[in-house]
């Protein structure tokens, strides 16, 4: 069944079983693997709706300019899929299966949306920037860069993640990729070439945490600071990479 998903109705598709449904499960893409006909997803709707699990799996939104889909994006276009599912296969538990970034957005859309279960596959108990941190950095390690080469990656993600916070101008961090593009490891390091002209995109992905202490990341795992959380006044949020990690209450 050929169906359209959130605002800007992207393509789906839905593989319902013969009978009635016991489940159903949306499918959330890598980052890298955005199309629905993408062979992990299509092994899920063969695999799945003979054993009563309703799949819908659709095109993730494209990106712009070159700029990867916000998590927040997704997780908005994640809540419009279980909505549509719901709707298809009645009062079942219904869930969000996530490869790769796409565990990232299950995460986030369960912090947002009602979800009965998450399945996550190759997915990060960090945030994004912890993450790419530590897979840039080994990148440099396996191909024989040095300390003082990891040391200017390490530099050079802390402004990125900076500009993407919010927190470093654009000018600065254009410039400080302007730099590292001459060096021969920038192929490794997974960054843009030209940034987005707004800064902040991660600011509208916050965490809700039960503290309500003030200061860095409870996951100790970047620079972010607490805020208080929309319509919670004992709450506090971490926003870190655009993505949900461990807290510590």
């Amino acid at each position: 069944m050929e169906l359209r998903v959130g605002e800007l109705d992207l393509p789906a598709t839905l593989d319902r079983p013969a009978g009635p449904a016991r489940g159903g499960l949306v499918v959330l893409h890598g980052s890298h693997a955005g199309e629905r006909s993408h062979f992990l997803y299509e092994h899920l709707a063969r695999l799945l709706p003979p054993a009563g699990i309703a799949v819908l799996r659709y095109d993730r939104r494209p990106r712009v300019d070159g700029h990867d889909v916000p998590l927040a994006a997704q997780a908005d276009d994640a809540a419009a899929a279980l909505d549509l599912l719901r709707a298809r296969v009645g009062n079942v538990p219904v869930g969000l299966w996530g490869f790769s970034q796409g565990a990232w957005a299950a995460a986030l859309t369960a912090t947002r949306h009602p979800v009965d279960f998450l399945v996550l596959v190759g997915c990060s108990g960090v945030s994004p920037a912890a993450q790419m941190r530590y897979g840039t950095a080994e990148q440099l390690r396996r191909h024989g860069y040095g300390e003082a080469d990891l040391a200017e990656l390490d530099r050079l993600r802390g402004i990125a993640e900076g500009f993407l916070r919010g927190d470093v101008p654009r000018a600065t961090a254009q410039a400080a990729l302007d730099v590292a593009m001459r060096r021969p490891w920038f192929p490794l390091v997974h960054l843009p070439r030209e940034l987005p002209d707004t800064p902040g995109t991660w600011v509208s992905t916050w965490i809700s945490t039960r503290s309500r202490s003030s200061g860095s990341c409870p996951a100790r795992c970047c620079s972010a600071t607490a805020r208080p959380t929309r319509g919670r006044r004992s709450s506090r949020a971490w926003w870190c990479g655009g993505a949900p990690h461990a807290t510590r209450s």
